[in-house]
């Protein structure tokens, strides 16, 4: 999430305080909502791989100058998070568990 996005309301991009990329790693097989300050890559499968560990490799800074023309290492802060979908799953059911998962992750740049 970049911010106080200045340019990009300057630019009528968006109206809102940020701009946001949502990594969507399992739960969905597309976008799921649309939303004007947020847009969403799908990087797994519809079905989430249980007891196992899943790989995956983004590049944060391009995704933000391809989907927003923005390039994000011009802010001073920039948060990360992470979220776990399950769109179809329904948590009012009996027995129903909340979603959970683990997300490691390594070093992360947005210099040169």
């Amino acid at each position: 999430i970049v911010w106080n996005d200045y340019e990009a309301r300057q630019r009528r991009l968006v109206n809102a305080p940020s701009i946001q990329i949502a990594y969507t790693f399992t739960g969905v097989k597309e976008a799921p909502k649309v939303m004007t300050n947020r847009k969403f890559i799908v990087l797994g499968d519809e079905q989430p791989k249980v007891g196992e560990w899943v790989h995956f490799e983004v590049n944060p800074r391009d995704d933000f100058v391809k989907l927003w023309d923005i390039d994000p290492g011009q802010y001073e802060f920039i948060r990360v998070f992470f979220e776990l979908r399950y769109d179809d799953l329904d948590a009012t059911a009996d027995g129903a568990k909340p979603t959970k998962a683990t997300a490691l992750y390594d070093d992360l740049y947005f210099g040169d």
